[in-house]
């Protein structure tokens, strides 16, 4: 009853219902969870934190309601509890891999790049085998933009013959996330054959065409990727920016929707589809789209930038100052102000 109602946004019923369901069954740590976040979604914040401690208490060996709690708090800004639940969750259980990747995860979040690079040395001692932690040390240092480093933890992990294979995909992509195309390519060509035929590997490949300005091969591999796995939203935002560039921008369009039903919160899959709205002088569905973001990220710059130039466009100046003002507020240095003082 109480999911129902959730799928139906009547929160209010759905809370009283779940109320209901611990009174017959007080001990249901899942239910407590649930329930707690439905506070939260509410803004029942003192509420929310007394029913995610309740399930801790009921089963202190249980991490999900630890876990739930951290990310509570990390919604409100309260780092340092939020740092101090998951670091006790590591006190009873120093090598849980979950807590450790949990940790880092948090870390990087809070742009603590130097715990997150300890936490994920740790990652990798606790099970050296497991590619997991290869894999979050190098995007740390890929998104530092520190390659050569990235490199180097995928020569490590490449020893373990078990993991080689899944750290070479995965380093391919963390390359093309960089931009650095030459060197995605020599990983995706360490791939076996039929590595490089299955949907990751199409996936791939299309996204390395894509780079390279291939753009007809790009769209060819990403649709028989999907063909076979239909459930990568990064290969319906690429194939999505690939009709973009070919000026299909009905196409361009579905494959962005298509990514924002599998991941509601990709940004940048809305964000390009707020982008096509405009081009297209499609305002109204473009400045909805924008705002979709900045509820959840209201400092977000392209989604602030975008927003001042869609109004801008509509000669609204009051709007377009407002959302520039936010923009220029956290990122005053950025060069994009020139361009839009210039307009």
């Amino acid at each position: 009853m109480g999911r129902v109602a959730i799928a139906k946004k009547e929160f209010h019923e759905a809370i009283v219902n779940f109320e209901k369901a611990l009174v017959i069954d007080p001990n249901h740590t899942e239910l407590l969870i649930i329930l707690a976040n439905l506070y939260s979604s509410q803004k029942d914040f003192d509420s929310a934190e007394k029913a995610y401690n309740k399930a801790i208490e009921i089963d202190n060996d249980d991490f999900k309601p630890r876990l739930a709690l951290a990310k509570f708090y990390l919604m409100q800004k309260q780092f340092d509890k939020a740092e101090k639940v998951l670091k006790d969750a590591l006190e009873a259980s120093a090598d849980d891999k979950q807590i450790l990747i949990a940790l880092a995860d948090f870390y990087l979040s809070v742009d603590r790049q130097e715990d997150a690079e300890k936490t994920c040395e740790a990652i990798i001692s606790a099970e050296p085998d497991d590619e997991q932690g290869y894999l979050m040390l190098a995007r740390l240092y890929a998104r530092k933009g520190e390659i050569d480093k990235a490199e180097e933890v995928y020569a490590r992990g490449a020893e373990k013959a078990s993991i080689r294979a899944a750290l070479t995909k995965l380093m391919a992509e963390l390359l093309l996330d960089a931009k650095k195309v030459e060197k995605a390519s020599t990983y995706i060509s360490k791939m076996s054959e039929g590595e490089q035929e299955s949907a990751y590997g199409l996936y791939l490949r299309g996204r390395l065409n894509l780079a390279e300005g291939d753009v007809a091969q790009a769209i060819e591999d990403l649709e028989e990727s999907l063909k076979k796995e239909n459930s990568n939203t990064e290969a319906y935002y690429h194939l999505g920016l690939a009709y973009q560039l070919k000026g299909d921008v009905g196409s361009a369009k579905a494959e962005m929707r298509n990514a924002l039903k599998l991941s509601p919160s990709m940004d940048k899959a809305r964000l390009s589809l707020a982008a096509l709205s405009f081009k297209s002088k499609d305002y109204a569905p473009a400045i909805k789209e924008v705002k979709k973001v900045l509820e959840r990220y209201p400092t977000h710059p392209g989604a602030n930038l975008l927003a001042a130039d869609i109004y801008l466009a509509q000669k609204d100046l009051e709007e377009a100052g407002k959302y520039f003002g936010k923009f220029t507020e956290f990122f005053p240095e950025d060069p994009q102000m020139d361009r839009i003082g210039s307009g």
